[in-house]
C-alpha cells in the first residue's frame, strides 16, 4: 500500500513537472508595449540617441522576469529578418526594460528604421518581439535656412503705440468740483 501511494505521489510530481516544462518551453512570455522615446512607432524624432522601452507579459509563469535583452535595428524589414543590422546591442545581461539608449552609428535624417527586441526569461528561454519602427525627423539637416513663423514688427502706429498723453479739462468744472468736495 505504501508503495502504491508513493508511486501515485511520484507520478503526480512528474505530471506537474512536465506541465511546468511544457509551459516554459512553449515560450508563453511575450514582449508588448514597444516604444521609442516613450511613443509607439513615432514619426519625426530628432534625437541622436533615442531610447527603447518594452513590457513583458506572461500569465502562465509566476514570477517571470527578464534576465537579458538584445535590441536590433535595421533600415528595412528584410534586413532585420536576415540579420543585416544598422545596430545590434548584442546580448546584454539586464532586467532593464525602460529607456535603453541607442548606441549605434549616427542615425540618418528622414529615415524609417525597424527594430525588435529579443528577451531571455528566468529559465534562459528567448522570446523575440514583433517588429516595430521609428522614423527620424530632419535632425540637424534642413534647418540652417529656416525662419520661424511669427508676428513681424507691426506697421500700425495707432492706439497700441501710445507712450504719453495730455489731459485737458475745464477749470470751471474743477473749481465747482473742488468746492463740492470740501
Amino acid at each position: 500500500m505504501k508503495r502504491v501511494v508513493a508511486l501515485i505521489v511520484i507520478c503526480a510530481m512528474l505530471a506537474v513537472s512536465l506541465q511546468v516544462m511544457a509551459n516554459s518551453e512553449s515560450g508563453t512570455m511575450q514582449v508588448v508595449g514597444m516604444q521609442v522615446n516613450h511613443m509607439v512607432n513615432p514619426l519625426g524624432i530628432d534625437s541622436d540617441n533615442p531610447v527603447f522601452s518594452w513590457k513583458l507579459a506572461d500569465d502562465s509563469v509566476r514570477g517571470q522576469k527578464q534576465t537579458a535583452y538584445r535590441i536590433c535595428v535595421a533600415s528595412d524589414i528584410d534586413s532585420l529578418i536576415h540579420g543585416h543590422y544598422f545596430w545590434d546591442s548584442g546580448k546584454v545581461s539586464s532586467d532593464e526594460t525602460i529607456d535603453i539608449k541607442y548606441e549605434g552609428e549616427a542615425l540618418k535624417a528622414s529615415t524609417r528604421y525597424f527594430w525588435n527586441v529579443s528577451v531571455w526569461d528566468k529559465s534562459g528561454l528567448v522570446t523575440t518581439s514583433d517588429t516595430a519602427y521609428f522614423e527620424t525627423g530632419l535632425m540637424d539637416s534642413g534647418w540652417s535656412d529656416a525662419r520661424w513663423i511669427g508676428k513681424t514688427v507691426g506697421k500700425y502706429t495707432g492706439y497700441f503705440d501710445i507712450n504719453d498723453f495730455v489731459l485737458e479739462f475745464d477749470l470751471k468744472l474743477v473749481k465747482n468740483a473742488a468746492s463740492i468736495v470740501f
